[in-house]
């Protein structure tokens, strides 16, 4: 996981490709949790991000967890209801 400011934004990126399996609910939730964390975040400015299976874990994320204020999704496969 990485950090980085610029012009105002803070981008938190959670590379998922090095793992086979993992429970990504709780990871994405404590990232949102260490993002709160960061004293320079405005915690009722948080957004997610997802692109292809990222923007399904994006979508889920979201439902359970009204910390997060704004999402944008690219190319989420999966249509209909999302089972969380």
């Amino acid at each position: 996981m990485g950090a980085k400011a610029v012009i105002g934004i803070l981008a938190i990126v959670v590379h998922y490709y090095d793992t086979d399996e993992i429970d990504w609910k709780p990871t994405l939730v404590y990232t949102v949790s260490y993002a709160q964390s960061i004293t320079a975040v405005d915690n009722n400015r948080i957004g997610m991000v997802g692109y292809s299976l990222g923007g399904i874990l994006t979508l889920k994320t979201a439902s359970i967890d009204s910390r997060i204020k704004a999402i944008a999704t690219d190319s989420s496969s999966e249509s209909g209801l999302i089972n969380i």
